[in-house]
């Protein structure tokens, strides 16, 4: 992550680690689910462990290794802009950190709906 005073980089993390849970929440709501169809013999337990491994190989593993890898002001920029993090409850004071990052998931935003 770029160098930002330690009050501005806390607050990052802390919404960047809100966004991931946001996200997992999402995820995991899906295999629920999925969970509940195959109770209901409305999917086998074969296509069940199908998802499972489906899930465990892309979404979960894709949102680990972007928690990982990224820094968490380009997290919560993507996380605002996918409608995980409301605006509103973006701090003032951060803006200024994240106007590109949201300008940038914005422009990729826009053009995949081209």
């Amino acid at each position: 992550m770029k160098k930002y005073p330690q009050q501005i980089k806390h607050q990052l993390h802390e919404l960047a680690m809100i966004a991931t849970e946001a996200e997992l929440f999402l995820q995991l709501t899906e295999l629920a689910e999925k969970f509940e169809s195959w109770k209901q013999d409305a999917i086998s337990s074969r296509e069940l462990r199908h998802i499972l491994l489906t899930y465990v190989d892309g979404p979960s593993r894709e949102l680990f290794r972007r928690n990982r890898e990224l820094p968490d002001d380009i997290v919560v920029a993507d996380a605002i802009v996918r409608g995980l993090l409301n605006k509103d409850d973006i701090a003032e004071e951060l803006w200024p950190y994240l106007q590109n990052g949201v300008q940038f998931y914005q422009d990729v935003a826009t053009k995949n709906r081209e």
